[in-house]
């Protein structure tokens, strides 16, 4: 037997004492992001980046975060950075002019099917990294707030 929805006990906190609240300052993911398929189209470092810039822009988006503090904060390399911000700025989510990062509101339109199909990968010339393309492989080395969100936005 369904019970109706009134009759429904509401779900019940697992961890009451840590109830989310919002914290000043303030950012945000829009639930677009999930609904429109745009998480599934970004790479996962396309994520990182979006995730970082999400959580650092104010409230117009910006963020004055430089490369060299978002490589750190992600454990990216500069090569990496450089790929995910272009993949960010041709699914038309970011503008970036050199030194300041705006995340825009998403466009109207979900990404293309092409975008969904697939690993995310780009052709690179075969060369040995330099010593700033070298990024950790694994998620351990990445600060413990860093891959709580992961761990949420990957699931």
């Amino acid at each position: 037997m369904i019970t109706p929805r009134a009759a429904r006990r509401p779900p019940q906190l697992l961890r009451p004492e840590r109830l989310r609240s919002i914290e000043r300052p303030f950012g945000w993911l829009p639930c677009r992001l999930l609904s429109g398929g745009w998480i599934e189209a970004l790479g996962g470092q396309a994520k990182l980046l979006y995730m970082l810039l999400a959580t650092a822009a104010d409230r117009q988006g910006l963020s004055f975060y430089s490369d060299d503090r978002i490589e750190q904060v992600l454990a990216l390399g500069a090569g990496d950075l450089a790929r995910a911000r272009l993949e960010l700025t041709e699914l038309d989510l970011l503008a970036f002019d050199g030194r300041l990062y705006q995340l825009l509101s998403l466009p109207i339109h979900p990404p293309r099917p092409a975008c969904l199909s697939g690993p995310r990968t780009t052709p690179r010339e075969p060369s040995a990294p330099s010593s700033t393309e070298i990024a950790p492989s694994s998620s351990d080395d990445l600060p413990e707030d860093v891959q709580v969100i992961l761990r949420k936005l990957l699931g």
